[in-house]
């Protein structure tokens, strides 16, 4: 597996998290929403590659990242990396 696959990997499992943390507080599938993310600098890259796909599948206005997630913050698994998120309706 490239690094490239591998960064396209963690996305995609972060994607699929933040789906189902959307679901899980019950938004509805044409909510928007603003991200807040704590992660290594690894996921972080992969993310800013892959920023414009995590925003459409998501209907993300905004991706932020934080060095001090917040005490709600959900854990979601990408792959090999641990990510914590906070969504919140825009």
């Amino acid at each position: 597996v490239t690094p490239a696959l591998l960064r396209e990997g963690y996305v995609r499992d972060l994607i699929r998290g933040l789906q189902n943390l959307r679901k899980e507080s019950g938004f509805e599938v044409t909510d928007r929403i603003a991200v807040l993310l704590n992660g290594d600098a690894e996921l972080r890259e992969a993310c800013e590659e892959f920023r414009v796909l995590i925003a459409g599948e998501t209907l993300a206005e905004s991706i932020e990242w934080t060095n001090s997630p917040a005490a709600e913050a959900v854990t979601i698994d990408a792959g090999e990396k641990i990510c914590r998120a906070v969504i919140t309706r825009t």
